[in-house]
């Protein structure tokens, strides 16, 4: 099995170097134009995807974008996110300098005072979501002297996985998420910078907080670990902003009260991550990764309504393997909170 699966990999990586040699051999304005075609194509064929798309559209913005939008939008959606695979096959034609990443990549909003905590010797939260490419974030401020450990699962493939961690700057920049609790409580203590998504469903562990006015399943873990150490938090979103590699990350900086109660206080923090990422994802919607099913978990005795979502389902796991699940968050999150 373990041989099958080499082999497997190691034919994964290899179309996937083909594909990139392909694409940097050709022009830029081809290239995209190739990508941009996949995707239509991939968001023709993926009708799960396509449908669980137009459903979180339809979910969040009702009745403001008709049916011809959203279908329009979606189409977007999916032409970005096979944009931004592209976008890291060309990074190391743009950041081999530091002038060049800086004309490439701006730092703005708050991103003074994160630098000014690191010479500090501060370290803290950098909480983003999957909108735009948070990918090509960390090079940059490693270039800045702010190393990042981002809490990430494995990519399957061990190749890509080790080519993604390469990306993130080694095995100490990266926190697996099995058990990241302990690991980025104890960075946060030795001031480095720990760097999260939370804006995916987090299932029956997580605190349904609202978001484009309904409730959404949301992991608490960022607000309990910036409770836990009172660590300066930064929001922050790395948008597109023309063609090509040009991007700007936008920094919001929160402080944590430690005189608050904790519970109260890491609520406070959590509704100002989901208000944050809301009005991200309504000022740049088609750079927001809505191909992900955000409303799945529903909050116990909710009442039924034509404003919830209705995806496709799935085979659902084993009573036995959903407990398991679940136990293993309420864990970290009372590690987290101890």
């Amino acid at each position: 099995m373990k041989v099958l699966r080499a082999i497997r990999d190691v034919l994964e990586y290899g179309v996937l170097l083909a594909g990139e040699a392909f694409l940097l051999s050709l022009p830029p304005r081809i290239a995209d134009e190739l990508v941009r075609g996949a995707a239509r194509a991939f968001f023709r064929l993926d009708g799960r995807r396509r449908r669980t798309t137009l459903e979180n559209l339809r979910v969040a913005f009702g009745g403001s974008m008709d049916a011809a939008t959203r279908e329009t939008l979606a189409r977007r959606t999916f032409e970005h996110a096979f944009q931004t695979v592209l976008d890291l096959a060309r990074a190391p034609r743009h950041v081999r300098s530091s002038r060049a990443m800086r004309d490439r990549i701006r730092l703005t909003g708050d991103f003074d005072r994160l630098a000014a905590d690191a010479r500090a010797g501060r370290g803290g939260l950098l909480w983003s979501a999957h909108l735009g490419n948070w990918e090509v974030i960390g090079p940059r401020l490693r270039r800045e002297g702010i190393h990042v450990r981002l809490v990430t699962r494995k990519v399957d493939n061990a190749l890509l996985d080790a080519r993604a961690t390469a990306w993130r700057g080694g095995g100490d920049g990266v926190i697996d998420k099995r058990g990241a609790v302990r690991e980025a409580l104890r960075a946060l203590r030795e001031r480095a910078w720990v760097g999260l998504l939370s804006d995916q469903n987090a299932g029956a562990a997580g605190e349904f907080i609202p978001f484009f006015g309904l409730p959404a399943s949301t992991s608490p873990i960022g607000a309990l670990l910036a409770v836990r150490t009172a660590v300066p938090v930064y929001m922050g979103v790395v948008r597109r902003v023309g063609p090509g590699y040009r991007f700007e990350a936008i920094f919001h900086r929160y402080q944590v009260d430690p005189a608050a109660d904790p519970r109260v206080e890491a609520r406070r923090l959590l509704d100002a991550y989901a208000s944050r990422v809301e009005t991200w994802a309504r000022r740049w919607p088609e750079q927001y990764m809505w191909l992900h099913r955000r409303w799945k978990t529903r909050p116990r005795g909710e009442t039924p309504g034509p404003n919830l979502p209705t995806y496709d389902r799935r085979r659902k796991a084993t009573r036995l393997r959903a407990k398991r699940i679940a136990r293993a968050r309420r864990r970290a999150m009372a590690t987290a909170g101890a």
